[in-house]
């Protein structure tokens, strides 16, 4: 009896949660960094292929982004490009990035 219970252990183990490795809290840090920089490099493509195409601005994309958080006055064309549109673009593109 005892080797069939052993056998039956060995197929199915008990789980045991595995405490998180020392150096795994610090990968944070990488992956934010990373984050920024791959956020940086796609709005420099974007905004490069907006303005190459002529289909928009330059900053559409910018716009898009802050749309997510002001709706739609970010993006109508009656309204001009201010700082807080530029700001708010820029952090909701780099949040989303990250």
């Amino acid at each position: 009896m005892h080797s069939s219970w052993s056998l039956l252990n060995s197929l199915h183990p008990v789980r045991q949660e595995a405490l998180p490795e020392p150096g795994r809290i610090g990968h944070w840090g990488k992956a934010i960094f990373a984050g920024l920089i791959a956020g940086a490099l796609f709005i420099a493509v974007e905004m490069f292929l907006w303005g190459i195409t002529g289909k928009g601005s330059l900053w559409d994309p910018v716009r898009l982004s802050a749309s997510i958080t002001l709706g739609n006055r970010a993006v109508a064309t009656s309204t001009p490009f201010t700082f807080n549109i530029f700001f708010v673009g820029m952090l909701m593109h780099f949040v989303l990035s990250i």
